[in-house]
């Protein structure tokens, strides 16, 4: 199962905005958007069995469609297009979607391709599928003295770590969330902050989730006027090492798209590994008006 929809996460996810319901392995949340609208959204991919209940609770809360992006590798159960998928069952099944209403959308919330690494894998296995230049950075770090540290006060090194995060952002044209988000998330006991230092200067900083079998690089962040020392090579491959200490299974790099974020996408590609991609964002308009007016203004 994937972090998102384990009983920590809901619990965060509750902390930081309203959760509309709660189903077995998942949970439905009420965004705002313009115009005084919402709309209602769930990562889960058994969302579908209560989609009685989630129409129920669009109509009451007002909303005016629910987005659903069901993270999961079983691709033939959820299919995206006959091109893709043609077995007969799976076409069956996008027929169904169709019929139900969904509408195949280009606004995802959640990346819907990543790349994770197998920790199954000795140390020696690991360092061998990573490209070449990867392996070279990530022992200059070593050479160049770069240490790599847990921190054991999350918030409040967190606070420190708040400029270089939002210098990143800029750079690496991501959004951002509140500040008092990412201290809620790592108030989690399953969410790790990795620090690393150049002599006595940060280099860079990871959020890293560790729940079930897999470790998720969430968010990260880097000082640029120290890129030199490629402190975000070694910082990786020692969580990877944690990782595989603690049996973790995985190690999951958590997004990439070669058009949004082509640089954070080839730091990642470097790592080897498998690239997954997830069925994708469908949308069920419950306010046909509306949601047409909304799809409109998202366009422009």
């Amino acid at each position: 199962m994937i972090f998102l929809n384990s009983l920590q996460w809901r619990k965060f996810q509750k902390s930081v905005g309203p959760i509309s319901f709660i189903f077995d392995d998942g949970y439905l949340v009420k965004l705002d958007i313009p115009f005084g609208k919402s709309y209602l959204y769930s990562n889960s991919p058994h969302a579908l069995k209560y989609l009685d209940e989630i129409k129920e609770i669009g109509r009451a809360e007002g909303a005016i469609f629910f987005k659903w992006e069901p993270m999961t590798r079983l691709q033939r159960e959820i299919p995206i297009s006959k091109s893709q998928f043609p077995n007969k069952s799976q076409i069956l099944i996008i027929k169904q979607l169709q019929k139900a209403g969904f509408i195949l959308s280009t606004k995802e919330l959640q990346p819907q391709e990543t790349i994770v690494l197998d920790l199954k894998k000795s140390e020696e296995e690991l360092l061998r599928q990573m490209e070449q230049k990867t392996r070279y950075n990530l022992r200059l770090a070593q050479k160049r003295g770069v240490k790599v540290f847990l921190s054991d006060n999350k918030k409040e090194d967190f606070k420190k770590l708040w400029k270089i995060f939002t210098d990143t952002s800029r750079r690496d044209k991501f959004n951002l969330h509140s500040r008092d988000y990412y201290e809620k998330l790592l108030d989690m006991d399953m969410a790790r902050l990795y620090i690393t230092r150049k002599d006595n200067d940060i280099a860079s900083l990871a959020i890293i989730i560790f729940d079930n079998h897999t470790a998720t690089y969430l968010h990260g962040a880097s000082d640029y006027l120290l890129r030199k020392h490629m402190a975000p090579y070694l910082m990786h491959w020692k969580i990877m090492q944690d990782a595989k200490k603690e049996g973790l299974g995985h190690y999951d790099l958590w997004g990439i798209d070669e058009k949004k974020w082509p640089g954070v996408t080839r730091f990642k590609k470097g790592f080897g590994g498998e690239e997954i991609k997830y069925p994708g964002s469908f949308d069920l308009p419950l306010n046909k008006f509306w949601y047409i007016l909304y799809k409109a203004k998202n366009a422009l």
